[in-house]
């Protein structure tokens, strides 16, 4: 009985690793940041520096949140430096103890720094991809 419950408990934790990882590689080869550029990105006429980020939550596995958003930078200086960072919050374990990702309002999800950033889109619409921070 008790080696049952804890190879049960042991795969448990093991199967709440890998789903996590095997959701966040179908979300990269699913075509999920190109929807969102065409779906989701605000105007870029309209940024300013008081513009908001736009987010879209969804599970994967019914139970693995992420999160994609565009968030608004402005330089202050110059309009051509001015767009969209697309941040990526991949699915985390349900069973992690440091920075749980369990609901929409967690640290992981509102902080900006916790994501991947994917591409930034400029304001005069061209793309460069990765970390343009």
């Amino acid at each position: 009985m008790k080696k049952s419950l804890i190879f049960g408990v042991i795969g448990l934790f093991f199967l709440d690793q890998f789903f996590p990882r095997l959701a966040d590689r179908q979300i990269r080869s699913s075509g999920v940041f190109e929807s969102a550029q065409s779906t989701l990105m605000p105007n870029l006429e309209g940024l300013t520096d008081r513009s908001v980020n736009v987010c879209k939550s969804t599970n994967a596995y019914v139970v693995y949140l992420y999160q994609v958003c565009f968030r608004p930078y402005t330089s202050g200086t110059e309009n051509s430096e001015d767009g969209y960072h697309l941040v990526y919050h991949k699915p985390k374990p349900k069973f992690t103890l440091i920075m749980s990702a369990n609901n929409r309002n967690n640290y992981y999800f509102n902080e900006m720094v916790q994501g991947e950033f994917i591409l930034f889109v400029q304001r005069d619409g061209s793309i460069r991809y990765g970390d343009s921070r």
